[in-house]
Formats: structure tokens, sequence, C-alpha cells
């Protein structure tokens, strides 16, 4: 890909707010100008659905297909409009897919030969983590594109570790330590000038 070859993102939005986080993500790219197309994701697995008399599953599933994109649509520009960010939803397109939900995003990166995959994550610990936390997981492990995992900035609580001197001041410039006397009576050079003249030197000479 070229320097500035507009890139082809896909991002898995879970209508939650991991998936806002990574929307998020998105914008920044996309008001940068490194984006060229913006390919939002939801995906439902099959064992949400509740198949019952009144609203067989494959209807449920059609029903889905039909309606998200739409609805994904709606969440994308609220967010857009919510955080300040100026979006040209044209580059934006919405799909829905049915199926476990990181092999249904891999496989939208596939189909538009994505140059990055955004998803969120809860960044929770233990069970949580294995369960919430699968998608993204599963992503960098198989997918055939970056992936990158979006989360909020949050460095509240945490301590910086001790600095080894302090910053250099504006415009300084760091200043070295001169070599010991021992080094300095090993390491010297020596140059050798000649004219046209003179047979032409055969090799440099360092000693």
């Amino acid at each position: 890909m070229g320097k500035n070859q507009l890139r082809t993102v896909v991002v898995g939005v879970d209508f939650g707010s991991s998936g806002d986080e990574a929307i998020i993500e998105a914008f920044k790219w996309l008001e940068a100008g490194h984006v060229g197309s913006l390919h939002a994701v939801h995906v439902l697995d099959p064992r949400d659905v509740i198949d019952d008399k009144d609203q067989p599953a494959l209807q449920t599933e059609e029903a889905f297909v039909e309606k998200a994109p739409g609805i994904l649509s709606q969440r994308i520009a609220q967010l857009a409009q919510d955080g300040g960010f100026q979006v040209d939803m044209g580059k934006v397109h919405t799909h829905a897919r049915i199926g476990k939900a990181a092999p249904a995003v891999h496989q939208v990166a596939i189909d538009y030969e994505a140059d990055l995959i955004i998803v969120g994550t809860h960044g929770r610990q233990g069970f949580d983590r294995l369960v919430l936390g699968s998608v993204a997981e599963s992503l960098v492990r198989t997918a055939h594109c970056p992936v990158l995992v979006a989360k909020p900035k949050d460095y509240s609580g945490l301590e910086k570790s001790p600095r080894p001197q302090q910053p250099y001041a504006p415009g300084e410039a760091p200043v070295y330590e001169e070599p010991s006397r021992d080094v300095q009576d090993h390491i010297t050079t020596q140059q050798v000038s000649w004219s046209a003249d003179e047979q032409k030197p055969t090799g440099v000479r360092i000693v």
C-alpha cells in the first residue's frame, strides 16, 4: 500500500460501551484523512435468538438483517454528533451478519480487503475476560490484517515511574561525558591528503 493511500477499515460494533469506543477510534482515523471507507459490522449470534411459535428464529434473523444496518447508521451518526466529530457518512457502510462475532467480523474484512480492524474490549479479568474479551483476542490471533483494540484512555490511580533525570528544557542539547583517559590513549585517527600528480591511494588506514 502506498504511503498516502486511503485505508479500508472494518469496525466491530456491539451496541455497548466497547463498541462505541471502537467507533470513536474510527472517527479519529476518518477525521485525520486516513480512511477511504469505513465498514461497521454488528453480528447476531444465533444462540441469542429465542425461537417461539409467535416469532420463529428465521423471521427474527431476517428482520435483524433487514433492520440492523439502519439502526447502526443512526447510532454512528448520533455518536459523531455527541462527540463533535465531522464524519462524512458517505464513507460509512453498515453491515449485519449472523454467526459468531469474531469470524463474522473477519469475514467482512476479507470481503472488502480491509487494511485494519478496530474492535473494543471490556478489559475485564477472569471469566468475564474470556467471554467478553474473546472477540478481540480471537481477531488478534487470527486476522490477516492489523487489529486495533480500542479502550478509553484512563491513567487515574496509576503512578508514573521515577525519572532517572530531569527532562531537557526546550532547546537544550544533551551533554555527553568525555571518554575516559585510557580510551583516548588507545584511539587516534590519521588523515593523509594527496594531490592529483601523486599516486592514487589504495586504501584508508585507521590507527
